[in-house]
């Protein structure tokens, strides 16, 4: 009897996330791409928008970098690993061309990247 029970309480669990997860994961993404554009527009206000166009295109072209680097071999083709490999090409990009920007507003130049890559893709 009293397995009855956990099978049917087990099915009420997964049936409940089945319903519940989709929701807060479609909020959560709509949250996580107000907090970037946010961002992104702060660090365009910062550096102009001449500098800002470059620093996009820089950040994707870490992404793509990153992601090519994980593909074959060279680093570990895990998230962390690549994000922490597209921010040091990003930042040696950057200090050639004489463009200072903080870490954090670095992080988000990528994140953006990201969500681009991904939306594109």
């Amino acid at each position: 009897m009293d397995t009855v029970y956990w099978e049917i309480l087990e099915q009420i669990i997964v049936i409940a996330i089945g319903v519940i997860l989709p929701p807060v994961l479609a909020l959560l993404t709509v949250y996580a791409n107000r907090i970037t554009n946010a961002l992104v527009a702060r660090i365009e206000g910062e550096i102009g928008a001449k500098n800002f166009e470059l620093l996009r295109s820089m950040a994707e072209e870490a992404v793509r970098a990153a992601e090519q680097m994980g593909l074959s071999d060279k680093i570990e083709n895990v998230g962390e690993e690549k994000k922490r490999f597209a921010l040091r090409y990003l930042q040696d990009r950057l200090d050639a061309s004489g463009i200072k920007i903080d870490i954090n507003e670095l992080d988000a130049a990528i994140e953006a990247a990201v969500q681009k890559a991904f939306n594109d893709n």
